[in-house]
């Protein structure tokens, strides 16, 4: 119980491997939010974790979202001790191209969800 009563945000913690990071922390003491943007996704995942993790659906390159899920965080818990960015992947019907085929609007999609939410996400755990 090295993480009783501390509190973690974990994006794309409704699925894969931000769940089993979820799970882990969780097995440590740890109690949360898991974010994700698939509301049945997020609700099942969030009910294996039991009560000690909410769920809050949010689309990571979205800035609203994230101030959201930290207000949200906050409000329930009154602080944030770990934060986990690992929401990213495959953009949602934009296949993988080879480079010959990637178009600026896919190469967009792609920097928004892997690169530039990450440091978003950062950023607006971590206000100036």
């Amino acid at each position: 119980m090295k993480l009783k009563n501390k509190v973690a945000v974990i994006t794309g913690g409704n699925s894969g491997i931000g769940f089993g990071i979820a799970e882990a922390l969780k097995n440590e003491g740890a109690m949360g939010v898991i974010t994700g943007r698939n509301q049945a996704t997020l609700d099942s995942s969030a009910k294996a974790l039991g009560e000690a993790f909410i769920g809050i659906k949010g689309d990571v390159t979205k800035l609203s979202d994230l101030e959201t899920i930290f207000k949200l965080t906050y409000e329930k818990f009154g602080k944030i001790d770990t934060l986990v960015v690992n929401a990213g992947g495959i953009v949602d019907g934009v296949p993988m191209a080879g480079i010959e085929d990637v178009t600026e609007e896919s190469f967009d999609l792609y920097m928004d969800l892997n690169l530039k939410s990450t440091y978003f996400t950062v950023k607006k755990h971590c206000p100036i």
